[in-house]
């Protein structure tokens, strides 16, 4: 079987999976009363766990979803870069906004803010276990199963799936179509996915603390 189709069939088999998972964390909070970040956590570390079972059964290597061996500490460097970037354009768009007499906020949508010891929770999940099961899945899985029909197809296409499993409360998720072509054009230039991995934990780490500011 070729590299094409064994890419697409552990995305299959890991998607499917991850549905099922997904709707029991939301059955675990609505019936048993278990914490949403708590329940969340747990959800993404099984959509690991469920992705690297789809690349084991069709024998889908690491290197093949832009994980090269030793690309850890390079990724990291390039993902710092790219944040900061990221991070000065941002802040540009932030004070234009301001001048304009807009409310950043309201574009942005930070999270409601936790107290206390839930807040702990709070970030790792928001901020750490839930970027990188994504980036696993949405820019190393399907990125990798969408990119022999075009770099277009899987910008696009990652993008779309992305902002539409983070829907707003009304419009358009902005946030979530820009931070899914920023982390596909990523790992589209760099080939490593830890550099849209890192851009995503500090992107998720900034909004969240903007939930505590005033």
């Amino acid at each position: 079987m070729d590299a094409d189709r064994r890419a697409l069939n552990a995305c299959i088999l890991a998607a499917t999976g991850i549905l099922a998972v997904e709707a029991l964390a939301a059955l675990a909070v609505a019936r048993a009363g278990l914490p949403a970040p708590a329940a969340i956590g747990l959800a993404r570390a099984a959509d690991l766990a469920l992705i690297a079972l789809g690349m084991r059964v069709f024998g889908l290597g690491r290197g093949e979803i832009f994980l090269p061996a030793g690309g850890l500490a390079r990724g990291l460097r390039r993902g710092l870069l790219w944040s900061a970037a990221f991070g000065a354009a941002a802040a540009l768009g932030f004070a234009a906004a301001l001048l304009l007499g807009a409310d950043p906020l309201r574009l942005i949508r930070p999270p409601e803010a936790v107290r206390g010891p839930e807040a702990v929770l709070f970030f790792a999940v928001g901020g750490l276990i839930g970027p990188l099961a994504e980036e696993v899945f949405f820019r190393g899985l399907l990125y990798r199963s969408l990119r022999p029909w075009g770099m277009p197809a899987a910008v696009l296409g990652t993008t779309l799936l992305f902002a539409l499993l983070h829907p707003a409360a009304a419009g358009i998720p902005v946030t979530q179509v820009i931070g899914g072509l920023l982390f596909a054009a990523a790992v589209e230039v760099e080939k490593n996915l830890v550099v849209p991995a890192t851009v995503h934990v500090l992107g998720n780490l900034a909004i969240f603390a903007l939930a505590y500011v005033g």
